[in-house]
């Protein structure tokens, strides 16, 4: 997790308003932007969610690198 203290994220991604959420996955790629408060639990489910899909799931997923 990042926290933003300067503000750049928040620039380079076109965040306006707090709290918000960028999931990033292993190359770079912005798999899911969100704004508002989550509950722990949400935010695990949505992090899942974007380690489970797509061609970086394997770099992205905890399990993947477990062995």
């Amino acid at each position: 997790m990042l926290v933003d203290t300067k503000g750049s994220i928040a620039l380079r991604f076109s965040i306006g308003d707090l709290p918000a959420y960028v999931l990033i996955d292993a190359d770079g790629m912005v798999r899911r932007r969100f704004v508002g408060f989550r509950t722990e639990l949400a935010l695990a489910a949505m992090v899942e969610e974007a380690a489970s899909s797509g061609p970086a799931a394997a770099k992205l997923s905890p399990s993947a690198n477990q062995h």
